[in-house]
């Protein structure tokens, strides 16, 4: 029953994990944190042969669950979780600090964290009807085109 739980975690993991690999480039723009494609694929094709496969899937997956699994139990608890996603997010800070920061002094000022952003454009491009303004409609299509829509379970 164990390896079955394993094997499904692992199912769980390596799927987030293609979920992120094919969403990764799509905002880039806006998330100059994340890795690009050609990263996230070079992490995952772990032989070099220029294609993922599914063993190399499974394995990226279970080494993220044994990195999470801080006490070897075979088991996630939400503390663990809680600890991976942390740290997590401040590689990503780092991250996001370091490509951002053009005075490098360790901040990161409005108009740096705005950077290539034209607030104008991003508005026109959510204002589809040209009115003006943004209705609940066309919030609630950009937030779904985003990937905020509703998920499972809600």
């Amino acid at each position: 029953m164990l390896s079955k739980d394993i094997l499904s975690t692992t199912t769980l993991i390596v799927a987030i994990g293609l979920a992120g690999l094919a969403h990764a480039n799509e905002n880039k723009g806006d998330r100059p944190d994340r890795p690009d494609r050609a990263e996230v694929f070079q992490t995952l094709d772990a032989d070099g042969n220029g294609e993922i496969s599914q063993e190399e899937l499974v394995a990226r997956g279970a080494d993220r669950f044994n990195q999470a699994d801080t006490n070897g139990d075979g088991q996630l608890s939400a503390e663990e979780i809680t600890a991976s996603r942390q740290k997590q997010s401040e590689r990503r800070t780092t991250r996001m600090i370091e490509r951002l920061d053009t005075d490098k002094d360790g901040q990161l000022s409005q108009s740096e964290v705005q950077g290539r952003r034209d607030p104008a454009k991003m508005f026109a491009k959510l204002d589809t009807d040209e009115s003006g303004g943004i209705s609940q409609e066309e919030f609630e299509k950009a937030r779904h085109h985003r990937g905020h829509g509703k998920r499972r379970g809600e």
